[in-house]
């Protein structure tokens, strides 16, 4: 009867704990060909914002004559000069669009100034609306300072899409770079995975095995050695049940989270006869949602997605 009542506690912990995840699971993935991302570095002070200028007809389904919504959050006007540029076809896609989210960025960040655009449709990327683009440095009232030189944005090979640009204000001519579709842990065609997807899961799982030996310190659990053999044995498993590609990556994840969270359990009852179960159902749920919840954190920053 005592075991019954610990193994109902686990599963009733391990539900709990794994709603969030399961609800933040596709930040497992990369973002959907729908983000584009512009970086702006080596400005001067002047520079307080950046936009793109996206050359697309007014015919097209994503064009606005004027997105109000963002004019009036940033202050501006229809008379601003960022809002009422209009050179060889190149709007502000800020200013002049629609199912677009974005407005002029003044975030610094590692890269210098950044800029996030999402289309709302996550198949589209931005090159199904424009075959160019151009940068441009604004001042703090929407001023143009300085437009880049045109750079396309079609992609060279049918698998690949615009990722991101990148454009240091010192030279005149930006640069875009091209990404293959995401498919599952490695790119569609390769035979095996990735060298860089591989590198990324040996240092996830060092740290995920780090983690989980930690925390089993205050628990008292011993030997440590233990833990770390099963933590390598599944994170070996999850990882064969990513790149086999047959559930789609994000539904790999959570299947194989689970799988791992309720194979660590079974497996520390028997090599820890001397533990309660009710102590390694404790631990079992905290260590596990721990390491992922670091997991998603290195991938809502995309360090180690390989």
């Amino acid at each position: 009867m005592q075991k019954t009542k610990i193994l109902i506690m686990f599963f009733v912990v391990a539900f709990f704990l794994f709603i969030v995840p399961v609800s933040v699971a596709y930040a497992d993935s990369p973002a959907p060909p729908s983000y584009f991302y512009a970086y702006v570095t080596n400005t001067d002070n002047n520079v307080k914002y950046i936009d793109v200028l996206v050359k697309f007809s007014k015919g097209s389904s994503y064009y606005s004559d004027l997105n109000s919504s963002n004019v009036k959050a940033c202050g501006f006007n229809s008379s601003t000069p960022i809002v009422s540029y209009n050179q060889d076809g190149y709007r502000s896609i800020s200013f002049h669009s629609k199912g677009i989210n974005t407005m002029p960025s003044t975030s610094p960040g590692e890269f210098g100034i950044c800029k996030d655009i999402e289309l709302d449709n996550n198949s589209n990327s931005i090159s199904t609306i424009t075959d160019s683009i151009r940068i441009a440095l604004l001042d703090k009232s929407g001023n143009i300072l300085k437009v880049s030189n045109v750079v396309s944005v079609v992609p060279t090979s049918n698998d690949t899409f615009p990722r991101e640009v990148r454009y240091d204000a010192r030279i005149a001519t930006p640069i875009v770079n091209f990404t293959p579709y995401y498919h599952g842990g490695f790119m569609a065609g390769n035979v095996i995975p990735s060298v860089s997807f591989i590198l990324a899961f040996l240092f996830r799982m060092a740290i995920s095995t780090t983690i989980e030996t930690l925390i089993a310190i205050p628990f008292q659990i011993k030997p440590l050695w233990k833990i770390i053999v099963t933590n390598i044995a599944t994170q070996i498993m999850l990882f064969a049940l990513i790149v086999s590609d047959t559930q789609g990556y994000t539904n790999a994840v959570i299947i194989g989270e689970i799988i791992v969270f309720i194979s660590e359990f079974v497996a520390y009852i028997f090599l820890f006869k001397h533990i309660s179960k009710r102590k390694i159902a404790v631990y079992t749920a905290i260590a596990n949602t721990i390491s992922l919840a670091v997991g998603l954190i290195f991938n809502s920053f995309h360090i180690f997605v390989g």
